[in-house]
């Protein structure tokens, strides 16, 4: 079993800081949810598991958002 912590984005999408703060933490032993608020299209989230990379987690990222 393992333990996911779930972080809010202070912005729009998730800035390069924060995806390596998450890569850092699920390093550590631990599942990261990220998650961010998209005006006019809802919540989105990315999960970062150990051994991703900061590129693994960049394409994660929606190129586009419905609305």
């Amino acid at each position: 079993m393992k333990r996911v912590l779930t972080f809010i984005c202070d912005d729009y999408r998730p800035t390069d800081t924060e995806i390596k703060e998450c890569v850092d933490l699920a390093n550590e032993g631990c599942i990261v949810q990220l998650k961010w608020l998209m005006p006019y299209s809802g919540w989105h989230e990315m999960l970062v598991e150990a051994d991703m990379t900061i590129e693994d987690c960049k394409r994660q990222i929606p190129k586009t958002y419905g609305i």
